[in-house]
């Protein structure tokens, strides 16, 4: 009971579900998290932004009102679908998605938009304050809470960190813990690391770690480089898509040349299932993307190999 009154008066709780599921009006000073993320995203959408300004709001304007509460309180896994729900439906405006969410959320540089994990992000945070459970020289009163329902088990990934071991200390040693505290013994399992090494405790470190790492190359990266035969500057293309003097439209059909996602007659036919033919106008080939940049009559390879390679699709 102590426990749930503190988080009443700190203001720090997500949306019951069932509010969450209705949008009914919540008691004063409670944090509406969640249906201001819907609203900003809402508000935006009426704006024509490119994918990287998209990317950008959800980031920023968006996801960072999450942040404050999901430190200390856990995200339930249908915050984690409707935050997801509202993000993803933002960015490709309710339409289907023309490239995975695993890509989106990779880096600038590897093909991806940096759109947040709010899961991990949330993860992150509050691995953020675990390096102060093992700094023998902090004495605020939650590190002495935190010591004594995860020191124990924090001690066994920490060398520095035996002190917790020691019986001098209370611990508690049963499985049965507050749920943030298994959230976070699991985030720590996964980082894999002893936080010593790491070069910071920073919210950046720690994503870093609990996120997958980017692949060297992405599958449509690969495919450009087997139809021109030969290797692409990849990081170069990946960064100069929103650049120069390009406008959003074509810095957006750029990216969807690169990712291979360009609705040609093929796509529309195989994979809509739309009554059209799936020929080439000007040679009566499959329209594929392949053949529609780089095969169609009129069109040359070599110079779009060159303009590839130099400044960018």
């Amino acid at each position: 009971m102590t426990i749930q009154l503190h988080a009443r008066l700190i203001s720090l709780t997500f949306l019951s579900e069932d509010q969450g599921a209705c949008g009914s009006a919540l008691k004063p000073g409670e944090l509406q998290a969640l249906l201001k993320l819907e609203k900003r995203l809402n508000f935006w959408r009426t704006r024509t932004l490119s994918l990287k300004g998209k990317s950008m709001i959800i980031n920023t304007l968006g996801a960072s009102g999450l942040w404050y509460t999901a430190t200390v309180v856990n995200m339930p896994d249908w915050v984690d679908t409707r935050v997801s729900k509202a993000i993803w439906g933002f960015l490709w405006n309710g339409k289907t998605e023309l490239v995975k969410q695993e890509s989106s959320r990779l880096p600038w540089q590897h093909g991806g938009l940096s759109v947040v994990n709010p899961l991990e992000k949330a993860r992150a945070l509050k691995l953020r304050w675990v390096p102060s459970v093992g700094d023998t020289t902090c004495e605020k009163k939650w590190v002495f809470f935190a010591r004594y329902w995860i020191g124990f088990p924090l001690s066994r990934h920490m060398k520095g960190w035996a002190f917790l071991r020691s019986n001098k200390l209370p611990k508690h040693l049963g499985d049965a813990k507050l749920p943030v505290y298994h959230t976070v013994l699991a985030a720590v399992d996964w980082v894999g690391v002893d936080f010593d090494l790491l070069p910071n405790h920073s919210v950046k470190t720690f994503y870093a770690k609990l996120t997958p790492p980017a692949p060297q190359r992405l599958p449509c990266a690969l495919q450009w480089e087997r139809r021109f035969a030969m290797s692409l500057l990849w990081d170069k293309i990946w960064g100069n898509i929103y650049g120069g003097l390009s406008t959003n439209w074509e810095s957006e059909i750029a990216r969807r040349i690169a990712h291979g996602v360009v609705k040609t007659r093929a796509y529309l036919k195989s994979w809509r299932g739309l009554a059209v033919s799936d020929r080439c106008a000007g040679c009566a080939e499959t329209e594929t993307i392949s053949h529609a940049f780089c095969a169609s009559s009129g069109v040359s390879s070599v110079e779009l190999g060159v303009e590839i390679n130099q400044q960018i699709i």
